[in-house]
């Protein structure tokens, strides 16, 4: 009896030992599933965030890509480069007081200001001064100097440039702008636009003085000139004082001027007067037979030449 007690005390240990066996054994089975889930969910996570980065990297790479055979194949990244061979296309635009001529399709605004349309950080734009020395003193108190023929000036990574004309009165600046880092693609190009801007009567000019340079059916050319007086602001020191005036220089390219319909003419006998009337076939073969330049005085009306007179030059 004893002995079954006994053998029956040990058969129910060994059972109690063998389901905890069961249990641990279950247990750590199920911590090692959830480790080895919370691994494989980490390692799904790392793998989506490089499958994440390398499409950003692989997005970015075609991006530089289209942008360098962009720029290989139109130059500037597609912006106002003609291909190898092609000529460009300008149009000329004019406003009250100057022209430029600007590519087709390539720049939107309107005077004063255009922007390049596909880059905003590339800027046309143009400003009226009273003076040479004006503008050069305002521009050079914001840190514009003189390189060349422009003054010029680098800020916030964008290289300026200044084009100064003079005009019958005061001056025109022409001003543009680039990124610095794209020098080698825009410079040139802006340069050679800076190069078709030209200053022309505005509609409140009353005169224009000039060489007339070109006659053609509606139109002169005129070579700009400034009639200065002792009275005139531009009067300096070495201009003929007993003379009463000077014929000075404007610095800009010849202009083209609109004749008006009913524009007269008017020359002088022998050069010194009387005024003598002439109608405009007259007047062109009287301009092409003189043997020196005649100094002329256009009067103006709206922009556009309504009298032109041969200047008195005693």
């Amino acid at each position: 009896m004893k002995n079954r007690f006994r053998n029956g005390a040990a058969g129910a240990v060994c059972a109690v030992f063998v389901a905890m066996g069961y249990l641990m054994s279950t247990g750590c089975a199920g911590l090692n599933q959830a480790k080895e889930e919370e691994q494989q969910r980490s390692e799904n996570e790392q793998n989506s965030q490089k499958q994440e980065s390398f499409e950003e990297e692989t997005q970015n790479s075609r991006k530089q890509e289209s942008f360098e055979e962009k720029t290989e194949k139109n130059g500037s990244a597609g912006h106002n480069i003609a291909a190898a061979g092609e000529e460009k296309q300008f149009s000329p635009v004019k406003a009250d007081g100057y022209t430029i001529n600007l590519p087709e399709s390539k720049w939107i605004g309107e005077p004063n200001l255009w922007c390049a349309e596909d880059n905003e950080l590339l800027q046309i734009w143009t400003a009226l001064y009273a003076s040479r020395e004006e503008a050069e003193q305002i521009l050079g108190d914001v840190g514009y100097t003189q390189m060349g023929g422009d003054m010029q000036k680098t800020e916030s990574g964008l290289r300026y440039h200044v084009r100064i004309k003079e005009a019958i009165e005061g001056v025109w600046c022409l001003f543009y702008r680039y990124p610095e880092e794209m020098k080698d693609i825009y410079a040139e190009e802006l340069s050679e636009i800076a190069d078709t801007f030209a200053v022309t009567a505005t509609k409140d000019d009353k005169y224009l003085y000039g060489y007339i340079t070109k006659f053609a059916s509606g139109s002169v050319t005129v070579d700009q000139k400034k009639w200065v007086t002792p009275e005139s602001k531009e009067w300096n020191a070495s201009y003929d004082q007993d003379a009463g005036f000077a014929v000075v220089d404007i610095d800009s390219e010849d202009a083209a001027y609109a004749l008006g319909e009913d524009c007269t003419f008017s020359v002088l006998e022998n050069h010194q007067g009387p005024p003598v009337g002439l109608d405009v076939n007259e007047f062109e073969t009287y301009w092409k037979d003189a043997e020196n330049p005649i100094l002329w005085v256009m009067e103006m009306e709206d922009g556009q030449i309504r009298h032109i007179a041969e200047q008195y030059m005693p």
